[in-house]
């Protein structure tokens, strides 16, 4: 008795909590994303939200979630911030229109760098057939704009770049036939980012390979522009990769140049990381201002990932707030950092219904609802996981 008493008064405690659930990609073709378990179908994304608005939840904005947590509002009832990272072009084509017709507000944190040249408005549901619809790639001014002009959503920062960047000078691996990072090939790339898809993964064979990191987080590593020669002219020797040794022979070239030379590579200044670091936070505010006519104060680290530095510079560059990580269920006295609810896809409409469900009750304070989250936590993430490399 006194358990459940203490559960039912942890959930009349914390109603106040305003969940944050995030999406990336709602599409009926998503196999050219290299991550197909951040892809929900639109028949699962439309039953998440009807089942969400049958239970009575309106969707908010980030302001409107700031203002609720910075004035301390203990009446903030059924409201849930919905969220899609990285501007898909499906947001538009699939996403919206399941918005409208459930008059659902969301925001779609956006990459600026990723953002499609193509300006024309393209073919989106229920305004086509389902063979005219293209479902690859990722919003382009056009639907920026219509998206932001909808009254339905609100665009903000995902940062610039998006990349992952080399932070150390281990070598841990090399670019082979069978392993060409397309993260790798985007960062050599950025013109590309856009259409990366569009092209064949091309990378120097030999390329070396080291730990990542955050572009908006991390101090880059730039290897050794004839470290990265050396190993290139051997492994593009005919018939390198077959034999049996290529590994240490690449290896050999990297301990040889690392004895010769007592480095790979060079790290960034904490100077220069620190400007490249707020430029990319200006930026991305100052691109998107220009294209929806209206203030960015919100930002959403690329994979969830910051430090304290950054966090801070953040803030000082005028965003009002910026994600954080798990375990602080969006209190009233921390406005400035939003905790998020990953949504992933398993390829089973039900299960993804339900446990959208109860993160969301969770999340809000309902703890007796927690053992069932576990449970299915437990059957759905090994579906996500085999989903992901279907």
């Amino acid at each position: 008795m006194i358990p459940l008493f203490g559960l039912v008064a942890l959930q009349a405690w914390d109603l106040n909590r305003v969940p944050v659930i995030v999406f990336h990609s709602i599409s009926n073709d998503g196999d050219w994303i290299r991550e197909p378990s951040i892809v929900v179908s639109v028949k699962t994304f439309s039953a998440q939200i009807k089942w969400l608005s049958k239970f009575g939840y309106k969707g908010i904005f980030f302001d409107d979630l700031y203002n609720i947590r910075k004035n301390r509002n203990r009446r903030a009832g059924k409201k849930i911030v919905i969220a899609f990272d990285d501007g898909y072009l499906d947001n538009w084509v699939g996403a919206f229109h399941v918005l409208e017709k459930y008059n659902m507000k969301a925001t779609v944190f956006v990459s600026t760098d990723w953002i499609d040249k193509c300006e024309i408005l393209r073919l989106r549901i229920p305004h086509a057939k389902p063979s005219e619809l293209g479902w690859k790639g990722y919003l382009g001014p056009g639907e920026i704009k219509a998206l932001q002009e909808s009254s339905l959503v609100d665009i903000q920062s995902h940062g610039t770049s998006h990349d992952h960047i080399f932070v150390s000078d281990q070598v841990i691996g090399f670019v082979t036939p069978q392993n060409t990072p397309h993260t790798l090939f985007c960062y050599l790339n950025p013109e590309l980012k856009p259409e990366w898809f569009r092209h064949e993964i091309n990378l120097p064979l030999g390329y070396p390979l080291f730990p990542l990191g955050e572009a908006l987080s991390d101090r880059i590593f730039y290897p050794d522009p004839k470290l990265i020669t050396r190993l290139v002219d051997e492994a593009g020797r005919p018939g390198f990769f077959n034999q049996s040794d290529w590994d240490e022979r690449l290896d050999n070239i990297v301990r040889q140049f690392n004895k010769t030379n007592q480095k790979v590579g060079i790290t960034e200044s904490q100077d220069h990381a620190k400007k490249r670091w707020r430029d990319e936070l200006v930026q991305s505010r100052k691109i998107l201002e220009n294209l929806t006519g209206k203030p960015v104060r919100h930002l959403v680290w690329p994979r969830d990932k910051s430090n304290s530095f950054v966090e801070k510079m953040a803030l000082e560059s005028g965003y009002l707030s910026t994600t954080r990580s798990p375990g602080h269920h969006n209190n009233s006295g921390t406005p400035a950092q939003v905790e998020r609810i990953s949504i992933v896809g398993t390829g089973y409409p039900a299960l993804d219904v339900a446990r959208v469900l109860l993160e969301v009750w969770t999340f809000k304070g309902c703890y007796i609802f927690w053992p069932v989250l576990f449970l299915l936590q437990r059957i759905t993430n090994p579906l996500v996981l085999r989903y992901g490399k279907a």
